[in-house]
């Protein structure tokens, strides 16, 4: 029998993640500046991977911070300028500052985290660590 680990926020954060797909999705590039990364998470039984798609961004343009149990992944994809004598056309594409925050289980290793950056995908390696048992102690009633 397998346990599905418990975790309060998690609807809300689908919520507000699907909120955002949304949006990205259905406004026109012409009428928002922002950016939004697409994301992959995923585990194995030693760590907790991040995998971005950010094609088009300077390793040096990306922020990677890591307080109080929130990382966050940062920076900005920035808009090619137009030459002299040369007009737009068309652009199709999303440019602008973006911001992922991920808040962090107890079993993560905040001491050991790794990033690489490869043909546009930003890849987080969080190593896991195995959880403290709870301590018993035993209150006395005064």
């Amino acid at each position: 029998m397998n346990f599905i680990k418990f975790h309060p926020t998690k609807d809300i954060t689908n919520f507000h993640n699907n909120a955002n797909r949304y949006f990205y999705n259905h406004l026109p590039s012409t009428e928002c500046d922002c950016y939004f990364p697409r994301i992959d998470l995923y585990e194995n039984d030693e760590s907790v991977f991040i995998e971005a798609e950010i094609p088009g961004v300077d390793k040096s343009d990306i922020k990677i911070t890591l307080q109080d149990n929130i990382l966050t992944i940062e920076g900005e994809k920035k808009k090619n300028k137009v030459s002299d004598g040369q007009t737009c056309l068309r652009s199709e594409r999303t440019y602008g500052a973006f911001k992922r925050n991920f808040k962090l289980y107890d079993d993560i290793n905040r001491d050991n985290v790794n990033a690489e950056y490869e043909k546009g995908i930003l890849r987080v390696i969080l190593s896991k660590i195995q959880p403290k048992d709870p301590e018993e102690r035993t209150i006395n009633v005064k």
